[in-house]
């Protein structure tokens, strides 16, 4: 029987990962650092991961066949620079390392669409494959590029199968205030006008949810490499803004593209999911979904 062991197992996209591994029937191991955030059928491991003995006797004892790595410094907005990064890729490679000596054979890690070249393409926009250039522009998405070229060296070397998994934007319950989805519906509910950058900026925003079981997914896979996490669906932020306000009852509120585009944010930024959809996986949240849950009800509906 397969023992996976999953990092960040309380987390935004650890939870609906942890629950699709345990509709399956697999024995699920958590790392968590809260003792009481815990699901029902885990097998919990409070440790911090940041502490390389910790990590190695938990390893030990756990005996692992699979890894799902999570865990993450993601406080948002602070992530994108914070020296924390470093210590999350020493983490990681110390997790691997023991992984490998604990008997595990295959691992899936998780890596970002901040590691793309995110320049405008020459040749319009087209979803990002795996294929693309690399060229992260910040320290969080250098820091995932350069743990996944020395994990797959490694992988290699150790005789691990490894998947690299890029996510894309999420949304889904949970989320935290300050992301993009979460902060406009918070905004229409406090009554205010819901801005935001360019109408026109295309993203990819997959559900929480169906990024945990994709991942879970990947994972009980054979497929190797990098894979994206998205839905390959380009969807406008003008769309966005228009749809959660048509949600509040209050289309006034819509104001797109009253705002700047962050500079080196990508005006298009959507991936291709056609490596993860060729084994079998498909979404089970659209663009609907995501905001009817994000907006909820309105206070005194």
């Amino acid at each position: 029987m397969r023992r996976v062991l999953v990092t960040g197992a309380t987390g935004f996209i650890g939870r609906p990962a942890v629950d699709h591994l345990l509709s399956l029937g697999v024995e699920v191991h958590g790392i968590c650092r809260n003792p009481t955030a815990r699901a029902q059928g885990v097998v919990w491991h409070q440790a911090d991961l940041l502490e390389r003995r910790t990590v190695a006797h938990l390893l030990a004892e756990v005996a692992p066949t699979d890894l799902l790595h999570l865990a993450w410094e993601t406080a948002h907005g602070s992530f994108w620079a914070d020296p924390r990064n470093l210590d999350w890729v020493a983490a990681s490679l110390d997790l691997l390392r023991a992984f490998a000596g604990s008997g595990g054979k295959r691992v899936v890690m998780v890596g970002t669409c901040a590691e793309y070249d995110w320049q405008t393409d020459a040749s319009g926009p087209l979803p990002w494959r795996e294929d693309r250039a690399i060229d992260p522009q910040t320290l969080y998405g250098a820091a995932k590029h350069s743990l996944h070229l020395l994990s797959a060296r490694f992988a290699h070397t150790a005789g691990l199968s490894l998947s690299w998994a890029r996510l894309f934007q999420l949304s889904g319950p949970g989320e935290q205030e300050q992301r993009l989805i979460a902060s406009l519906a918070g905004t229409l509910r406090a009554g205010l006008p819901a801005r935001s950058g360019p109408a026109d900026r295309m993203l990819d925003i997959i559900h929480s949810h169906d990024a945990g079981r994709g991942l879970a997914h990947l994972l009980l896979s054979r497929l190797e490499g990098p894979v994206n996490i998205c839905t390959g669906n380009p969807v406008s932020l003008g769309t966005i803004v228009h749809q959660l306000a048509s949600l509040a009852g209050r289309p006034d509120l819509a104001a797109p593209g009253t705002l700047p585009i962050r500079p080196g944010d990508p005006s298009f930024l959507v991936g291709d999911p056609g490596r993860l959809a060729a084994t079998g996986f498909t979404p089970e949240y659209g663009l609907a979904d995501i905001l009817a849950h994000a907006m909820g009800p309105m206070p005194g509906a």
